[in-house]
């Protein structure tokens, strides 16, 4: 097994104190606060960008998260989430400052937040953008879920609705090379830290995948997107990012499941 770092990251799991989980949560207060419904997504947080300003909220993030050095949407102090499909909106983590003064330089998703939803002012004015802050009061570690096994891509964009925000496992054949990176119509893109099995020998001057276009079976796990354009030019239908990916024909490599 592999590790693929892009953009020089490593990252490794951290262990936070417990949260409730979302039978105690709804339990505990009314269902219709945002705070009871442990489990929210980045999206929906976006998507409540003013509804939910000053509110405690708990949300569970599944998306690659970028600090400084790789994100110039990133604050100093914490992270930028990669949330799909929300336009030019920007979502940061940060350390509340009491509870916790900092986060950790190695933090990988996924991982579960009880934080107040903040707007940074001076960022959304000069940009024009609606610009978002999770203050972190607390965090816990959470695992993928178990993928569900997509028959195509052609199937998964037949119905994209049904698709969308999944975590899938999807076999095809991965055309890679300048600008492109397609199974079919789907765009794929690669999780920091990528799990990558059997990948296929290249030159000390190829780099990975090789230079040129180049076609591979694979079989990929990842959350796929398909309610927008993505990317070169827009030209993908859906998008894949993959947290796992196994090259299925790499002579003489027999990846496990």
């Amino acid at each position: 097994m592999g590790r693929l770092s892009l953009f020089g990251l490593v990252v490794t799991a951290v262990a936070c104190a417990p949260i409730s989980s979302p039978a105690e949560d709804a339990a505990a207060e009314d269902q219709r606060e945002p705070a009871a419904a442990a489990g929210l997504r980045s999206y929906d947080v976006l998507q409540h960008a003013d509804d939910w300003l000053g509110r405690e909220l708990v949300v569970d993030v599944y998306e690659p998260i970028y600090g400084p050095v790789n994100s110039s949407s990133a604050p100093d102090n914490g992270y930028d989430v990669e949330v799909e499909d929300v336009g030019t909106d920007i979502l940061n983590l940060v350390p509340d400052g009491r509870d916790i003064t900092t986060l950790p330089a190695d933090l990988e998703p996924p991982f579960r937040v009880r934080a107040t939803l903040r707007r940074d002012d001076k960022w959304e004015k000069s940009s024009g953008r609606t610009w978002r802050v999770l203050e972190i009061h607390e965090m816990s570690p959470l695992k993928f879920p178990r993928p569900v096994r997509a028959e195509s891509a052609k199937a998964i964009l037949r119905r994209p609705r049904r698709w969308h925000g999944r975590y899938v496992e999807l076999e095809g054949d991965w055309g890679t090379g300048f600008e492109a990176s397609y199974i079919d119509r789907i765009w794929i893109d690669l999780y920091p830290g990528v799990e990558v099995f059997c990948e296929p020998p290249s030159e000390p001057d190829e780099g990975r995948f090789g230079r040129g276009y180049e076609t591979h079976r694979v079989r990929l796990v990842g959350y796929v997107y398909t309610m927008g354009q993505y990317g070169h030019l827009g030209g993908g239908k859906g998008n894949l990012v993959a947290t796992k990916v196994t090259f299925l024909d790499t002579p003489g490599c027999k990846p496990d499941r």
